[in-house]
């Protein structure tokens, strides 16, 4: 599938029907893009659709996303940088027409795609892999308000930066006291089997139980009324303080 200003409606759902062990055709049609000069033009677009509001499909802006940050457009660092940094509604709320309670990440998801999408532009971000580009991550990394961007930050600067022993050193010197745990989070690489990922995993719930999430309650089945939770439940792992950090 071409990938140009004028398919890119196209590319992104055909993007997201390959199947993991093919991605490397979507990023050959990316590569090729850019190549034959479509790069200016092409940006242009991805980054109208980027800012669309209210955001249509949380799964196409995941892969318009890893699109931008495929690129490796310059001219992307500012606009994911604001798109992470945004404090803007992405998704309109549930009481409105066409609004999806799990947007936010209410008791109806364990995920928020609003971070969600923040976190993954931070990765692209740092994928840019330009000096500003790594100053821009070390800032999401020390400065997001919400905890799982700044994870991503933290591993995404420690990847694209080989996991050095610099980078670590770099990273730890501007992350929060608290978030210094995070650095160096297990990561499912190529050649790890999934049993050694999940040993890697336990090992650090192990060391730090208090970073466990939760697990999910069976919500209310037809007809029951939701349970509602004593004070001290409410808000649960709700505040980024509290929610364990994404490892995946």
């Amino acid at each position: 599938m071409a990938l140009s200003r004028g398919t890119i409606n196209e590319f992104l759902e055909w993007a997201a029907r390959v199947p993991h062990g093919e991605a490397r055709t979507v990023r050959e049609q990316i590569s090729l893009a850019d190549k034959e000069g479509r790069g200016g033009d092409l940006a242009a677009g991805l980054f109208a659709a980027l800012d669309e509001r209210p955001v249509p499909d949380f799964g196409r802006h995941l892969v318009l996303l890893a699109t931008i940050g495929a690129l490796r457009d310059a001219r992307a660092l500012p606009r994911l940088e604001a798109f992470v940094w945004s404090e803007e509604p992405m998704f309109p709320p549930p009481n409105q027409a066409g609004g999806d309670a799990t947007s936010t990440g209410d008791a109806k998801s364990l995920l928020n795609f609003r971070m969600a999408l923040q976190a993954r532009a931070a990765e692209m971000l740092s994928y840019l892999a330009t000096d500003e580009a790594r100053r821009a991550t070390l800032r999401i990394a020390a400065d997001h308000p919400e905890r799982p961007v700044r994870a991503a930050a933290i591993d995404a600067h420690l990847y694209n930066q080989g996991d050095t022993a610099e980078a670590v050193r770099e990273v730890l010197s501007v992350v929060r006291p608290e978030d210094a745990k995070l650095v160096g989070l297990p990561r499912l690489t190529a050649g790890m089997s999934a049993a050694e990922f999940d040993r890697r995993v336990n090992a650090f719930y192990d060391q730090y139980p208090e970073e466990r999430p939760p697990l999910p309650e069976r919500g209310p089945g037809p007809g029951e009324r939701p349970r509602t939770p004593p004070p001290r439940e409410r808000g649960g792992a709700s505040s980024p303080e509290e929610a364990g950090p994404d490892v995946q």
